[in-house]
């Protein structure tokens, strides 16, 4: 089982205090279903939505609830290659990924119900492997 960790700053300032000394660095540990290497985890535009992609040719998309946890809440087989990058697209255009994998293609995925995500769009490359998904826009 692989795992991830996860850090995020929390500023505790006052005015009698300096920079370093009212900056906390939290890092948690979760388990995760990738079978295989993790090579990329993306934020969503708020912070509030995390992606991960792996070797095992899935995606798994992780929420975070009110007690400031992550929780899986979706995971899905992607390609038929490892999985090398995923990313978000900016908010406007609604809840969709994007994912580059090492079978030449980029997918894009768009979430149609709370945790149900459908397969959109799907660019086959002819020479190169595309190693980042630099912006993931749909319209």
């Amino acid at each position: 089982m692989n795992e991830i960790f996860v850090s995020c700053w929390k500023f505790l300032c006052c005015e009698h205090s300096d920079m370093w000394s009212c900056c906390q660095l939290n890092t948690r540990k979760y388990p995760t279903t990738h079978k295989d290497l993790i090579h990329d985890v993306s934020y969503d535009f708020y912070g509030r939505r995390m992606a991960t992609c792996s070797s095992d040719q899935s995606v798994q998309v992780w929420d975070i609830d009110t007690e400031g946890e992550w929780k899986q809440t979706a995971h899905w087989k992607t390609h038929s290659g490892s999985v090398w990058r995923v990313t978000w697209a900016h908010p406007e255009f609604g809840q969709v990924l994007a994912t580059c994998s090492f079978d030449r293609t980029v997918a894009i995925w768009e979430e149609h119900g709370m945790y149900v995500w459908g397969f959109l769009l799907r660019m086959d490359m002819c020479m190169y492997v595309h190693v980042y998904v630099c912006t993931c826009v749909y319209e």
